[in-house]
């Protein structure tokens, strides 16, 4: 949901694009920036003094020069998905999963444990999770895979708050 308006600010999936414009601080110009890596998060978009974009966390106080947006993205977390997986313990340690290249696997974890990304596991796009480490679970032993969209296909529920650009 957009509030406000700025015809300079535009989103097209997960990119933000800033359009350029001449104002008395100067000319800004064209720039954009990529939503997907502060998903969860509630950012700030400013404008620094030399007129180019600075994200920041909304909740600190910031220096901005000048506010652009703020967008709260951590409704993305209920486009998370939970699978339940099942280690087959083969000579090759792939339990397959179909897990496309736009989605990231964010969690792995039991009842007793939590696995770490790149210590214990690696995602193979398109295939499955590969274990790499000797913490894993026993041979049969079911497991939960959380898996994030990191493509913002569906804006909904998203809050844009758009101000004008300085005059």
């Amino acid at each position: 949901m957009f509030i406000g308006n700025n015809d300079k600010i535009r989103i097209e999936n997960s990119i933000f694009y800033l359009d350029s414009f001449t104002c008395s601080f100067g000319v800004v110009s064209s720039q954009h920036f990529d939503l997907s890596k502060y998903y969860g998060k509630n950012i700030k978009v400013c404008l620094n003094e030399s007129l180019k974009i600075k994200v920041v966390d909304a909740n600190i106080e910031d220096d901005c020069f000048w506010t652009l947006a703020t967008i709260d993205l951590s409704p993305i977390s209920r486009y998370n998905r939970l699978i339940i997986g099942t280690n087959k313990k083969r000579n090759i340690d792939i339990d397959p999963f179909l897990i496309r290249a736009e989605n990231e696997i964010i969690k792995i974890f039991t009842d007793s444990a939590v696995y770490k990304k790149d210590i214990d596991w690696k995602q193979v796009n398109n295939v499955g999770i590969l274990w790499i480490g000797n913490n894993t679970p026993v041979a049969g032993e079911s497991y939960s895979v959380i898996v994030a969209d990191n493509k913002l296909k569906a804006l909904a529920g998203i809050k844009f708050h758009i101000f004008k650009n300085p005059s």
